[in-house]
């Protein structure tokens, strides 16, 4: 949970408390951008993934946008599922 305060033009305290649904973000390496579903693009994940690789002794960087996926659920395992493998294939690349 997230919780924000401000006060509005005419002087008011407004307080906004929310809940962040990108999962990944408890994650190492994951930074977010932006999560939706829409009717005509399904599930949708936009991700900023940063992580240092040891092997390649630099910073791995990606933006990663799925689009359609199945469900609200699939966006985060796709997109897990693709850093994961560009991750290694990158890792073992010269």
């Amino acid at each position: 949970m997230y919780f924000c305060s401000f006060y509005k033009e005419n002087g008011e305290l407004r307080e906004i408390i929310w809940e962040n649904t990108n999962k990944l973000l408890l994650n190492d390496g994951y930074y977010g951008l932006k999560t939706g579903i829409t009717p005509s693009a399904g599930g949708c994940l936009s991700t900023y993934f940063k992580k240092f690789s040891e092997k390649r002794f630099e910073m791995i960087e990606f933006i990663l946008v799925v689009l359609g996926c199945a469900s609200a659920e699939d966006r985060f395992f796709d997109s897990e599922e693709i850093i994961n493998w560009a991750f290694q294939e990158i890792e073992i690349m010269r």
